[in-house]
């Protein structure tokens, strides 16, 4: 009789550690789909919508689809150069026989990722280096 209460209550221990960590997981959220919102205006009535005198292009619905799906197509080949400097700005003072300059530099990444531009800044030493982020 003991040996058949042992191995009950050892089968009902190994049914609950198969059954229990689903009992503490919740099923999935279903993702939610992206919602597009669009007006429908007749074209009688498109000059009150659009009102200032600018040049336009009517595409039907097909063709603003497959504009819209080449956009979003990466280029084929990489820029020439990963990243460029667009400008410099500097700015001296001389303390104690030595010169402190302070430069101010612009650059334009053209690929994706963290890019490196040579700087040459032989017999020069850096104290401080500071990254400004814009979009």
């Amino acid at each position: 009789m003991r040996k058949l209460l042992v191995r009950g209550l050892t089968g009902l221990l190994l049914l609950w550690n198969c059954v229990a960590p689903a009992f503490g997981q919740s099923a999935p959220a279903p993702a939610a789909p992206t919602r597009v919102r669009e007006i429908f205006v007749p074209f009688a009535d498109l000059n009150v919508v659009l009102e200032a005198d600018i040049q336009r292009v009517f595409l039907t619905r097909q063709e603003y689809e497959a504009l819209l799906a080449k956009a979003k197509q990466s280029p084929l080949l990489p820029p020439p150069q990963a990243a460029s400097l667009l400008s410099a700005e500097y700015d001296a003072q001389i303390e104690d026989g030595r010169a402190l300059i302070q430069g101010k530099l612009v650059l334009e990444v053209l690929d994706k990722g963290l890019q490196a531009l040579p700087l040459d800044l032989s017999g020069v030493g850096i104290r401080k280096a500071t990254h400004f982020w814009s979009t």
